[in-house]
């Protein structure tokens, strides 16, 4: 069935997920179609279905093999001194990790929101004035195209106005 449908319908494997997803779009309603028509149909928009998971499935594997890389440096850990945080607060936050072939590491931080001060392994994370989760992720690279990265959380909770803080 599957060759047959891609000879017909001018498909190639190259632009299969495009035409997958338009497939699946365009379903025409089941009025407009005889019983024997309908029932062709829906087993291409399934067997088309299934070809757009499978697919899906495919990149997924490619990604996480492409993650898998040996030469990427490996993060041995990733730690926030303190995870709850009143707003405005801060925690310093520490990576460590080593190349394969002992090459120097280059460290970049991103957060979801706050600041990032600072620079190399440790770093300073300053919570913003809002409540909620977030993340900060190290990036290490070694300077021949290999990178890992990896996320800490940090929560910002309310600040309890009986309790006296630092």
């Amino acid at each position: 069935m599957y060759k047959a449908y891609m000879k017909r319908s001018g498909f190639n494997k190259l632009n299969l997920l495009k035409h997958t997803a338009v497939f699946i779009i365009y379903t025409p309603a089941s009025s407009i179609l005889s019983e024997k028509e309908l029932k062709k149909h829906n087993a291409v928009f399934y067997f088309m279905l299934i070809l757009l998971l499978a697919a899906l499935m495919m990149g997924e594997a490619c990604a996480a093999a492409e993650a898998a890389n040996p030469n990427a440096p490996l993060i041995s850990s990733l730690v926030a001194e303190h995870t709850t945080l009143y707003p405005l607060g801060n925690t310093s936050i520490t990576g460590s990790a080593v190349s394969p072939h002992g090459l120097p590491l280059n460290y970049s931080w991103v957060c979801t929101d706050g600041t990032i001060i600072g620079g190399g392994p440790t770093v300073t994370y300053e919570a913003p004035k809002t409540y909620g989760d977030f993340y900060i992720m190290a990036n290490v690279d070694d300077g021949q195209g290999n990178k890992s990265s990896q996320t800490v959380k940090v929560t910002v909770i309310v600040r309890d106005p009986t309790k006296c803080c630092r």
